[in-house]
């Protein structure tokens, strides 16, 4: 799916209109460099492969906090590499990196940004709580026969999906990777802050991050 670059993160007002449900975020997948022992990532450079420069810095900016607030030093890239069409050379990029001292550099992307509709069958809900005991025997009777039936709909779901990526520096070699899915996001911000927070607590249950 072809996404433009106001759609990403769903910082489309018209995109959010649509979207109704609590949003979640789940780690899919995540992979460790088997021969990595450590030691675990201080510093990190955050990259956010977006087109549009604000959605970028957006980004960029919300997934930082949230590293820095679990004791992680992050660098948004786009202080370092504020256009991306300056530095369309390897070594520039490289040159920019090594600038911000880091340990390694986390690269993140939004696949996708797809719609799954889901249906939803009908229930019966039964009359329960303290007023079905009120009336005695014949208040328990009577009111336990009181029903609601909720009848079937369709529910449109919207899914943005995530792969991150974590190289080091020293070596530039990948250690880390993950994939994530946000359901029914109901803001960016909300979103990316859910995904940054996931992507952290399994960093460091693998030992990558202290």
């Amino acid at each position: 799916m072809n996404l433009t670059p106001s759609a990403r993160w769903l910082l489309s007002g018209a995109v959010l209109l649509l979207l109704s449900a609590c949003s979640s975020t789940k780690l899919v997948q995540s992979w460790q460099e088997p021969a990595f022992t450590g030691p675990p990532v201080k510093k990190v450079l955050i990259m956010g492969l977006f087109h549009d420069p604000l959605d970028r810095r957006f980004f960029e900016d919300e997934f930082a906090a949230k590293f820095s607030a679990n004791g992680v030093h992050a660098v948004p890239s786009y202080t370092l590499i504020p256009n991306p069409e300056d530095f369309d050379e390897q070594k520039e990029v490289a040159a920019a990196v090594r600038q911000a001292g880091v340990d390694a550099v986390l690269i993140t992307e939004l696949k996708a940004l797809d719609k799954e509709e889901k249906y939803v069958p009908p229930r019966v809900e039964y009359a329960t709580g303290p007023s079905m005991y009120a009336g005695g025997f014949y208040g328990h009777y009577y009111q336990s026969y009181q029903t609601v039936y909720r009848p079937g709909y369709k529910k449109l779901d919207t899914i943005a999906r995530v792969e991150t990526s974590l190289y080091t520096i020293a070596d530039n070699k990948l250690i880390w990777a993950a994939k994530t899915e946000s359901m029914n996001p109901d803001s960016a911000k909300k979103a990316i802050g859910e995904t940054a927070q996931t992507l952290i607590k399994d960093m460091k249950q693998r030992g990558i991050l202290k």
